[in-house]
């Protein structure tokens, strides 16, 4: 498609871009921080910026963008915006990973470039330690004394190759020793591939040079939930170099300090990449009334809160929003469950049509509702229970539980276009089949 100049651009899909954030898709010349409130549309902002440097020309074949986010449907979301907005031939110039995806990656791509000592084999697995294999390590080792969660942050942390300079070198070593020489091939955690891919780009300079040439532009969302090894990688990549960063997220948002996200991340890129700070605060998922009452609610949680301007046009009338106090949970659990099973007695509301969000562990939240729940005539679903070690949420937003879903739909049902739909373009993904692959997409609709 042909090229728009960059002072005729616009917006794709959208009718209105808060001001502040056509600013920050503008900046192209050094890095940028854009921190937002929920409801601001940050996804879709990446996207736009996306779209504005690919329609352009700023970001010029055979050069490419990297974005990188934290869950995969996140990943998967952004490039299907783009990929909607802009074609698939854009869209292929797009690459949409989470961190773990992108060094898993560079490790597999690159392995053979690492130290012999450090090498894992080809076939190596992807482990996720517990507590227990920590406990159990240190313990025939002699150092049942130490924490297993600082050992698990020292394995993280440290850069390789271990040196006696660390405390609790000669530990973490034996670790990776263990680790690489397993017989059944080597065991790596993703926090252990990030810090071989650092090694990576450590001892050989021609690959961090073509890694800064092909991104000359990167993407970053929920940047509050970077942590400090994640942090450094990045630095490493091209801290210094041409190559612009935006960082996307929500500095009052920041739920992942379990998970070593960093305290003071967003201080961290501004300093390191010498990046302008701009806010946004509209909030595109509600109303104005809405806004008051989440600003109300913010403020006597928080130390410190923005402002949001709600966006959204009012879809219901009245009440839109309460907040209940029980004196605990069991009244809390028979009080939700009555008021459910009135609405959806006296038609108000449909069974398909309520959710309960529960901000973790909801297989408890599940246990303590169920009782009053059932009580009541009504049924629960709890689509975060783990089947494996893999949630139902994540499990269905799979690509290939998308497509066998697809296929089951078209199986069971008379006519179900989108599914056909569905299942068509998955099928012609697996083959690579081009658009225009007539032939290509006859044999797909025939296996179909």
């Amino acid at each position: 498609m042909p090229l728009v100049r960059p002072e005729d651009w616009k917006p794709v899909g959208l009718q209105e871009l808060e001001p502040e954030a056509l600013r920050a898709i503008r900046t192209v010349e050094r890095s940028v921080l854009v921190t937002a409130g929920p409801g601001a549309g940050k996804t879709e902002f990446l996207a736009q910026k996306a779209l504005y440097l690919l329609q352009t020309g700023i970001c010029p074949r055979p050069q490419r963008i990297l974005a990188i986010s934290f869950k995969r449907d996140a990943a998967r979301n952004l490039a299907e915006r783009v990929e909607r907005r802009a074609g698939r031939e854009l869209a292929r110039r797009l690459d949409s990973l989470t961190f773990d995806a992108f060094t898993k990656g560079m490790l597999d791509r690159f392995r053979l470039a690492l130290p012999a000592e450090l090498r894992p084999c080809s076939h190596y697995r992807i482990v996720f330690p517990k507590r227990d294999d920590y406990e159990t390590f240190l313990g025939r080792r002699g150092a049942g004394s130490l924490d297993p969660s600082r050992f698990e942050r020292l394995i993280a942390e440290m850069r390789l190759p271990v040196t006696g300079c660390y405390p609790h070198a000669n530990l973490v070593r034996a670790w990776w020793q263990e680790q690489l020489g397993h017989k059944g091939g080597a065991l790596l955690s993703f926090a252990m591939m990030n810090r071989l891919v650092l090694l990576l780009l450590d001892r050989n300079p021609q690959i961090l040079r073509a890694l800064r040439l092909t991104y000359p532009f990167v993407l970053l969302d929920e940047f509050q939930d970077t942590t400090k090894p994640q942090f450094e990688l990045l630095c490493r990549m091209f801290e210094g170099s041409g190559t612009a960063l935006t960082a996307v997220g929500d500095d009052l948002q920041r739920i992942m300090g379990w998970a070593g996200a960093m305290s003071n991340g967003f201080d961290c890129f501004v300093q390191q990449f010498e990046a302008e700070r701009i806010e946004l605060s509209w909030n595109w998922r509600v109303p104005p009334a809405l806004a008051q009452v989440q600003a109300h609610v913010a403020k006597e949680v928080l130390d410190r809160v923005r402002q949001p301007t709600g966006r959204a046009e009012p879809r219901v009338a009245g009440d839109v929003v309460a907040i209940w106090v029980f004196p605990n949970e069991v009244c809390e659990a028979k009080g939700l469950a009555r008021w459910l099973a009135d609405e959806i007695a006296h038609e108000r509301l449909r069974p398909e049509e309520v959710a309960i969000l529960v901000r973790q562990r909801a297989d408890d939240v599940e246990q303590r509702l169920r009782p009053a729940f059932e009580a009541a005539g009504l049924r629960l679903r709890n689509v975060a229970r783990q089947v494996g070690n893999i949630a139902i949420q994540d499990l269905l937003a799979e690509p290939l539980c998308e497509h066998l879903l697809s296929i089951l739909r078209l199986a069971v049902r008379k006519r179900d276009p989108e599914a056909r739909g569905a299942a068509l373009a998955q099928l012609a993904a697996l083959e690579s089949l081009e658009e225009d692959d007539e032939a290509g997409h006859r044999r797909v609709l025939e296996r179909l």
